[in-house]
């Protein structure tokens, strides 16, 4: 069931996102931009569940349509900082938009203590999944091998 929610609300936020001409990925990259520049790529990476090679497809994506800038970073001339344009700033205000009307759909009709209790139960569930340990790349394929 929680898998066919999030599903739909996927398949509905891509839609509304790729009308600013972005992917998800995209959206989430520059959402957390809007809190100011990124200065190392592997924590923008997991700020954003997104894996590095994508992250850096993203990055260039974003760059070649002028919404981020990247530069060597003042602070650590290893990093790259990486900063909305204004364009970006004003394509990012939208999907901040987007999401602010997802969450008050979902939100639609339910109570502020079931909701409350369901943040619970989804906590819980988030930390039952961290305890699972995961698979290596073999243990992974003998797994898909055997199949259900």
């Amino acid at each position: 069931m929680l898998h066919n929610v999030i599903a739909l609300y996927l398949r509905q936020s891509a839609r509304e996102i790729s009308r600013l001409g972005i992917g998800v990925h995209a959206a989430r990259v520059l959402a957390r931009l809007l809190g100011g520049p990124a200065e190392r790529r592997q924590l923008l990476a997991l700020e954003t569940d997104i894996d590095t090679t994508s992250l850096s497809h993203t990055l260039r994506a974003l760059e070649s349509q002028k919404l981020i800038t990247r530069a060597r970073s003042e602070k650590d001339n290893r990093s790259v900082a990486v900063r909305l344009t204004p364009k970006g700033r004003e394509v990012a205000a939208q999907c901040a938009r987007i999401e602010a009307e997802r969450e008050r759909v979902l939100r639609n009709g339910v109570a502020d203590e079931d909701l409350e209790r369901f943040s619970e139960i989804l906590a819980r569930i988030t930390s039952n999944l961290a305890e699972v340990p995961v698979a290596s790349g073999a243990e992974a394929g003998k797994f898909a091998a055997s199949g259900p």
